[in-house]
């Protein structure tokens, strides 16, 4: 089954991410969105088990979400965005630079 990769826990009700994967929190509360060097290691670490076909879902400061992408290990990243007015997740796939990864 496909995880859910949410970054950090931002108050938010993530229970309808729950039909694309189980969800995984990254964060925990204590770690800032400032200290860039923790948040590269903790998503590093956390993407070890991730596999291609997994979603990241975007929550959270804008800093912790860039890291997010960059530390991203796979050419295709499927990402879920939080719609207000439909109270829906909304997929979309994000194609990176196939010059700078592996």
């Amino acid at each position: 089954m496909s995880k859910v990769w949410v970054p950090k826990e931002s108050g938010h009700d993530f229970s309808k991410a729950k039909k694309f994967g189980d969800v995984s929190v990254i964060l925990d509360g204590d770690t800032s969105p400032f200290n860039m060097d923790s948040l590269r290691m903790a998503f590093r670490k956390a993407f070890v088990h991730a596999n291609e076909n997994d979603y990241v879902l975007l929550s959270g400061p804008a800093s912790v979400n860039i890291i997010m992408f960059d530390e991203w290990p796979f050419k295709v990243m499927n990402v879920l965005m939080f719609h207000a007015r439909t109270k829906e997740y909304i997929f979309r796939e994000i194609h990176a630079n196939t010059t700078a990864r592996k």
